[in-house]
């Protein structure tokens, strides 16, 4: 009788012992949880990859990071297609945890959302929302607003100077989008793509307008 007894006493301590330590691990883990403003601090660049969706900017880069309250200003490069261009941008804090309202100087607006980043803060994993494409001025562009369906995409950021680098980047983005998997933040349905690292460098060559840490992360 006592050994049985004894035999539940060490069950019960070790039980206690492992949901203690669960609890550890979670406070720690929530304790070293990097927020979207604190992705978006400091004086790194930070480069931007389509991973999924309708990616019609292959790669982006945002810079000269700035804060005034709650808001944070950036200058964000992207390809339209046709050459290298920049908007001065403005992201607030919405309501959704994560997430900023972000708007360009030209009348474009997203919602861009982070869904998991490494707990060293190098890298990300964010998913924009389109709200909508630019200013409305015209009867055709307010028939084009109503018409509009907005587009969801994911992308994959890195906080460092050297952020294109392929080594650092596989290992960061393999380690983020588990986490987001992990922590059900992104569906399985979603098909997540390889970061094509050329494509940006194909963009970059030749074109003067390219910016310059662009240019010397390609040559």
């Amino acid at each position: 009788m006592k050994t049985r007894m004894l035999l539940i006493v060490i069950a019960l301590l070790i039980a206690a012992t492992e949901s203690s330590s669960e609890g550890v691990a979670s406070e720690t883990e929530e304790s070293v949880r990097v927020t979207i403003q604190e992705f978006y601090s400091g004086t790194d660049p930070i480069w931007i990859y389509g991973v999924s969706g309708r990616n019609s900017h292959p790669c982006k880069i945002d810079t000269n990071i700035t804060k005034s309250g709650t808001n944070t200003f950036f200058r964000r490069y992207s390809h339209d297609g046709s050459g290298w261009r920049w908007n001065s941008i403005t992201a607030q804090l919405s309501g959704e945890s994560d997430t900023f309202t972000v708007s360009y100087d030209d009348g474009e607006r997203h919602s861009e959302k982070m869904l998991a980043a490494s707990t060293n803060g190098d890298c990300a994993l964010f998913e924009v929302a389109v709200r909508n494409t630019g200013a409305i001025n015209t009867p055709l562009q307010k028939t084009r607003l109503r018409n509009f369906r907005p587009t969801s995409e994911i992308d994959f950021r890195v906080k460092r100077t050297d952020g294109h680098q392929q080594s650092f980047r596989k290992i960061c983005f393999s380690s983020v989008v588990n986490k987001a998997r992990k922590e059900r933040k992104l569906p399985d349905s979603v098909q997540i793509e390889d970061f094509a690292n050329i494509r940006c460098s194909q963009l970059c060559q030749g074109d003067a307008h390219c910016p310059e840490m662009l240019r010397e992360a390609f040559n």
